[in-house]
């Protein structure tokens, strides 16, 4: 048995163990098995999640008379706000349209506006697990090449972790459109988190929060369902317990 994997993981145990597991030990892991000359290679992912964080525990009132009730609460540290710091040094070259998991959006074909636009007041709607198209259009002002990047944050903690290229549309005021299958992860938080679809003069855009040149940038709310929930919370002793 041969494996290896992230953070310059080896074994030649057939059931190897990754102990004191940190956020470096995500990602795939391939063993290799031989027999007689003979070889086989298989692989699997491990994904790493963060140990969430208790900011305080409360209980209101904390002292009670018998018979009288008291509120225990947790309370949890909210997500980090979306970064809103994506530069562009070039003018703007109007995102047109956006069609996604119930998302139809056109917007006006131009090449002035605000760099980012906020239209998260627009929702799609996908199951974890699930894959869905994504169309895309838009100006190059011109004889241009743009690239489109669809960004999402499937953990709901204010990061955009995901980065799906989807294509790239040339010489066309809005005609032109660029489809592409976005597969939403089935360990996705259920509810409602963001996706941003950032476009680019010449270079596919990798960074959601970076800086270009010609350029736009919209963002959009998307609900998840059948996918994890964000925390489950077990208080003990259970006894005289009731949910709130």
């Amino acid at each position: 048995f041969s494996w290896s994997g992230p953070n310059s993981f080896t074994s030649t145990s057939q059931n190897p163990q990754i102990s004191s597991v940190t956020s470096a030990a995500a990602g795939t892991y391939t063993v290799t098995v031989t027999a007689a000359g003979c070889s086989a290679t298989s692989s699997t992912t491990v994904v790493v999640n963060n140990v969430p964080v208790i900011t305080s525990t409360t209980a209101t009132p904390s002292t009670v008379c018998t018979g009288g009730n008291s509120q225990l609460q947790v309370n949890l540290p909210a997500p980090s706000a979306y970064c809103t710091s994506i530069a562009f040094t070039s003018g703007v070259e109007a995102i047109s349209l956006v069609q996604f998991a119930g998302i139809n959006n056109s917007s006006t074909c131009g090449i002035s506006g605000s760099a980012l636009e906020n239209f998260t007041s627009i929702s799609g709607n996908v199951v974890a697990g699930s894959v869905y198209p994504i169309t895309l259009s838009g100006t190059t002002d011109g004889n241009y090449t743009n690239y489109f990047t669809a960004f999402f944050d499937w953990n709901q903690d204010g990061v955009f972790e995901t980065t799906v290229p989807i294509g790239t549309i040339v010489n066309t005021a809005c005609v032109q459109q660029v489809t592409n299958n976005i597969t939403v992860p089935i360990t996705a938080v259920n509810g409602t988190t963001r996706m941003r679809i950032v476009k680019v003069f010449n270079s596919s855009p990798t960074n959601p929060c970076g800086t270009y040149g010609f350029r736009h940038a919209e963002d959009y709310s998307i609900n998840v369902t059948g996918g994890v929930d964000a925390n489950t919370y077990a208080w003990s002793p259970a006894a005289g317990l009731t949910p709130d």
